[in-house]
C-alpha cells in the first residue's frame, strides 16, 4: 500500500495538462528529496521544458506554494482528519489525528508532515510555502473545533 500523503498521480506524458505534470512531480519530489531540487530535475521528471515552468509559475517559490496547496493538501487532510460527517467529541476527533499520524509513521514512505517540512526547508517567512504550513495547521485545528468558518487560500502579506 502507498503511503495517502505521497502523491502518486504523476501522469504519463500526454495524460494531463502541462500543469497539472508539473504540480503532480512537484508535490512528489518536493516530498521526496525536498523543496530546493533544481528546476532543471524538476522540469525533466515531469516532462515539461522550463520555458512551459515559468509561464505557468511566476517562480519556482509559487510552484511549491500551489503544489502544496493543489496537491498534497487534500491528500494529507484526507489521511489524517476524521469524516465530514464525524460528530464525536472534539478530544476524540484530535486523538484521531494522532492515532492516524501513528500509524502512517509506520510505512516506509512516510517522511512527516510536508508541509512542516516544507516551511523548515525554505526558512523565509515571506516565502509561498511558509504561508501554506500555517493554513493547513488552521484547517486541523478547525476540523476539531468544527467551527464554520472556513478560512480562504493563503494570501500572502501585504
Amino acid at each position: 500500500m502507498t503511503d495517502p500523503t505521497t502523491p502518486t498521480r504523476v501522469a504519463a506524458v500526454g495524460a494531463t495538462s502541462t500543469r497539472d505534470r508539473l504540480l503532480d512531480t512537484a508535490a512528489q519530489l518536493f516530498y521526496e528529496q525536498g523543496v530546493h531540487i533544481g528546476v532543471d530535475m524538476l522540469c525533466r521528471a515531469a516532462g515539461v521544458s522550463k520555458r512551459s515552468m515559468y509561464q505557468l509559475f511566476d517562480s519556482k517559490d509559487d510552484l511549491v506554494a500551489a503544489s502544496l496547496l493543489e496537491r498534497t493538501a487534500h491528500d494529507y487532510q484526507a489521511a489524517l482528519l476524521p469524516a465530514e460527517d464525524d460528530e464525536r467529541p472534539p478530544r476524540t476527533r484530535i486523538l484521531h489525528v494522532f492515532e492516524r499520524l501513528e500509524a502512517l509513521e509506520q510505512q516506509h514512505e512516510f517522511r512527516g508532515c510536508p508541509f512542516v517540512a516544507a516551511a523548515v526547508q525554505v526558512k523565509s517567512p515571506e516565502h509561498p510555502a511558509s504561508l501554506v504550513a500555517p493554513w493547513q495547521k488552521d484547517k486541523l485545528t478547525r476540523s476539531s473545533n468544527r467551527k464554520p468558518n472556513v478560512a480562504a487560500q493563503p494570501t500572502r502579506p501585504s
